[in-house]
């Protein structure tokens, strides 16, 4: 074998090695490099483009949404690069491109909405020769706008755009280039006072959106259910503006109407039985654009109705209607959470709850009458009513609160003050500017009736004997005036009463010892000598036209009443009365519910008359100076029981 030189080898290698390095250094690769890059800026364009012609679908579908649920525009704002941002009444926006020519040569496919016969708007194709069709599903049906949305894409291979209908699965050839002239798929955007118009491209008719008007109704206070009786009529309250016109709708059998400024419903009569019992009474307002503005008040036409309550009387009043008011129905009712039912007095088409009343003869042989329990209707109390038929079936039932009742001005011993009685301050059981209460203090004794001093809102009341006079701890609704040695106590206070009471609620405790004093003007001062005292507090309802006054001091008293024992005085009719006389000594505060008995079970004072006294005495013969020097009486927390 003949061996090649080594050395011949080496240098064509080196040679061949050398030429390519001179070649390779020679080659000059801009332009494809530019190439490349061009092609890179291209699909970038292309995909780009794609995105925003799907934007644009997506925007247009966004569109028909808002006029199809009648979103009004709020206002259309011009942004810096030609696009349109449109905001809308439901706090939405929508930015949509402007009408240029197709960027960098890329032409957007032509799809459109077509509006179908039965007003909704379905996508669309049109094709270059300007025919139209329906896109369809895959089921073949056309695809309402407020669905799915077409997708779609520039194939990569013949550059044509592509469309899907089922989300991406699948997809068709348009037939339609990408590359061309072309514009976008928003042609123009306008506006005027009432709308803005949309023009898509190609089409003559814009999208007509309208504007944003201040279209309001509000019933201002009418409940969510307004509940009517037979052939009522109601008047309401409204706030109405940028009407042009409205149309009112109404249940059969109602009546509805605007007059002089007031909304004006009229339910239908009983006897009209083919009348809807319950509804919506609706307005609609119409805006000179179009846009309209719905609202609407439920409505409900009773079978029976709570029509009065008397709180003075004791009574409620139930009306029935239809069915309810036949021959056979019964109500009953009660103090919810009690056990015992109290039939109702049926009266034609109505049902009195009313207080029952049990009559007996007082100590002084006067007729008084007392409340038989669970009877009547009372103050700050809730009631259970219902209606029964002959066999007891139950077919309704109700309930109803009634109002919490009066209160007792300083009641709870709160508010104290002071008062100039002659030439001095006195302790005075009244906030200042108040006049509710008052007592005997006076210039020589002042601590009749004071604010106990270890125990503060609590008013203690002392018994007190200065030279020859004794003279009792007392309180009392009314006036006091002093003249030289002699007071007159003034009683009674004008009292806007609303509810009847059942009895007086005090707290009381109280020292009570054994007569040591009597009056020298008393005709059976000695008959009481070394007895035991008694201690009272009383509550009158009165119907009198002055304050009835009582003196005592030297010379001799006058004035003197007992409400348990007349049943009236000059300045008028005593109507009822509560009285508590305590015969023994209370160490702890006891509270104590007095109850009421009447005179006369219709009357009520009538009003500005003077109507209340609540008395309250260390001792019940004092008026005569008689009674325990040492006696004590701390009351508090006066209220009305109902």
């Amino acid at each position: 074998m003949k061996l090649k030189p080594f050395g011949r080898i080496l240098i064509c290698v080196v040679t061949a090695v050398a030429a390519m390095a001179v070649t390779h250094s020679c080659f000059d690769d801009s332009d494809l490099r530019n190439s490349i890059d061009d092609l890179n800026n291209r699909v970038q364009a292309l995909e780009d483009f794609q995105k925003k012609v799907q934007s644009d679908i997506n925007s247009l579908q966004e569109l028909i949404q808002k006029i199809q649920s009648q979103v009004t525009v709020d206002r259309v704002e011009t942004n810096t690069d030609g696009s349109y941002t449109i905001y809308f009444s439901d706090n939405t926006e929508i930015t949509i491109r402007n009408g240029n020519d197709g960027k960098d040569g890329l032409t957007p496919p032509t799809i459109i909405v077509m509006l179908g016969e039965d007003d909704v708007y379905y996508w669309g194709y049109q094709y270059p020769d300007g025919s139209k069709e329906l896109i369809l599903d895959e089921t073949g049906k056309p695809i309402p706008v407020t669905g799915t949305a077409p997708q779609v894409r520039i194939n990569s291979e013949n550059g044509n755009w592509e469309i899907s209908t089922d989300g991406g699965k699948t997809w068709t050839d348009t037939g339609m280039p990408s590359a061309g002239e072309g514009d976008s798929m928003f042609a123009d955007v306008t506006e005027d006072e009432d709308y803005i118009y949309i023009t898509l491209q190609g089409e003559e008719e814009p999208l007509i959106i309208p504007k944003s008007k201040e279209v309001v109704f509000e019933f201002t206070d009418a409940p969510e259910v307004s509940e009517f009786v037979p052939g009522e009529r109601k008047e309401f309250s409204f706030r109405m503006s940028g009407a042009e016109d409205y149309v009112i709708s109404k249940p059969d059998g109602w009546r509805a109407s605007i007059e002089d400024g007031m909304f004006v419903i009229t339910a239908p009569a009983a006897e009209n039985t083919y009348a809807e019992r319950e509804g919506s009474v609706s307005i609609i307002l119409i805006a000179s654009n179009g846009q309209s503005f719905h609202a609407e008040q439920k409505v409900a036409v009773c079978a029976f109705s709570l029509s009065s309550i008397d709180l003075w009387k004791n009574t409620a009043t139930v009306s029935a209607y239809y069915n309810f008011a036949e021959d056979g129905i019964s109500l009953y009712y009660r103090v919810k959470g009690t056990s015992e039912w109290i039939a109702a007095e049926k009266d034609g088409n109505a049902f009195v709850m009313a207080p029952a009343w049990d009559k007996a003869k007082n100590d002084a042989g006067l007729d008084i009458y007392s409340l038989k329990e669970g009877t009547g209707v009372f103050a700050g109390k809730t009631y259970e009513f219902e209606f029964r038929t002959g066999s007891s079936e139950v077919t309704a039932a109700s309930e109803f609160t009634t109002a919490v009742g009066d209160t007792i001005p300083n009641g709870d011993m709160s508010g104290w003050s002071e008062k100039m009685v002659s030439t001095k301050n006195v302790p005075y059981p009244n906030a200042a500017g108040q006049s509710f209460w008052d007592s005997g203090n006076n210039s020589m004794i002042s601590t009749l009736c004071q604010q106990d001093p270890d125990n503060p809102g609590v008013a203690m009341l002392s018994a007190n004997f200065m030279f020859i006079a004794f003279t009792p701890g007392n309180m009392y609704t009314g006036d006091f005036a002093m003249a030289t040695i002699t007071g007159t106590a003034s009683f009674g206070k004008v009292y806007d009463w609303t509810a009847r009471p059942k009895a007086l609620k005090v707290d009381y405790k109280a020292t009570v010892g054994t007569i040591d004093k009597t009056g020298s003007k008393d005709p059976l001062g000695a008959s009481y000598k070394d007895k035991p005292d008694t201690s009272r507090i009383y509550a009158v309802v009165i119907d009198w036209t002055k304050q009835h006054g009582v003196t005592s001091g030297v010379g001799t008293p006058t004035g003197m009443w007992d409400p348990t024992t007349v049943t009236s005085l000059e300045e008028g009719a005593i109507i009822g009365y509560a009285v508590l006389d305590i015969t023994a000594s209370q160490t702890d505060f006891k509270t104590e519910e007095i109850p009421f008995v009447w005179y006369d079970t219709e009357a009520k004072p009538a009003e500005g008359n003077y109507s209340v006294v609540i008395s309250c005495a260390t001792s019940k013969r004092g008026d005569y100076l008689t009674g325990c020097s040492t006696n004590k009486l701390w009351v508090d927390n006066f209220s009305w029981v109902y």
